[in-house]
């Protein structure tokens, strides 16, 4: 009996989506994913295109019909790679409980950003922007990737924590204030005693992003966002 043929699936304007194309859109992500399956196991300098499609299954041909050259893979795998960080930085803020307030949120929510940023994925991020130091090729594809990325992360945060709503300027700078310093923290992979010390680091961040919340504009602190 002959294999039966995929139903065509329909889209939001009710337009058939051939099977063919659903197929290639699977094999581009599988591709994308293995890309950064690559940047995790290899890192940057040693990915090739030999060695996604390896990861991905795929034959070269495949590879070559996808994506043309090496520049058009990563230029593209790094903005799935930020779609992934995105979407796993909603998963995880999203779990803050709604019913802690004042510095229990705040700290529950360091919480979850600092196992984001500890993640497999926002670690090869970290060490893109690295090698992109000395690489201007790379760094300008980040530098678009991520300029999209902050605005939207920084608006789904302010949905989020509505008790932030008509304060977004000190949002901004307490995501600011909270961005440096973990993200430093993060890359400290080989530290002694590093839970504990990251544990009090993470306590007077809450306080101080309390601070920001409570600032009646009076503070030393004001001129740093009430402009």
């Amino acid at each position: 009996m002959p294999a039966e043929k995929p139903i065509d699936q329909t889209d939001a304007d009710g337009k058939a989506i051939k099977w063919q194309a659903q197929k290639s859109a699977m094999t581009r992500a599988r591709i994308l994913d293995a890309t950064i399956v690559c940047f995790i196991k290899h890192g940057y300098n040693y990915l090739t295109t030999t060695k996604v499609a390896d990861v991905a299954g795929i034959s070269r041909g495949a590879m070559r019909h996808h994506f043309t050259s090496k520049k058009d893979l990563i230029q593209t795998a790094i903005k799935h790679l930020h779609k992934k960080i995105f979407d796993n930085y909603l998963e995880l803020i999203a779990t803050v409980p709604e019913n802690l307030t004042g510095r229990e949120r705040i700290r529950a929510g360091l919480n979850v950003y600092w196992d984001h940023i500890n993640s497999d994925i926002f670690l090869v991020y970290q060490e893109l922007c690295m090698i992109a130091r000395t690489k201007t090729e790379l760094k300008e594809m980040l530098e678009e990737s991520v300029s999209k990325f902050e605005h939207y992360a920084r608006k789904s945060t302010v949905n989020l924590f509505s008790e932030w709503e008509g304060h977004s300027d000190r949002l901004y700078f307490a995501i600011d204030t909270s961005k440096f310093l973990m993200e430093g923290m993060a890359l400290g992979q080989v530290v002694t005693n590093r839970e504990q010390r990251v544990e009090r680091q993470l306590d007077y961040l809450a306080i101080h992003v309390e601070e920001i919340l409570n600032d009646d504009g009076t503070t030393e602190i004001s001129k740093y966002f009430h402009q």
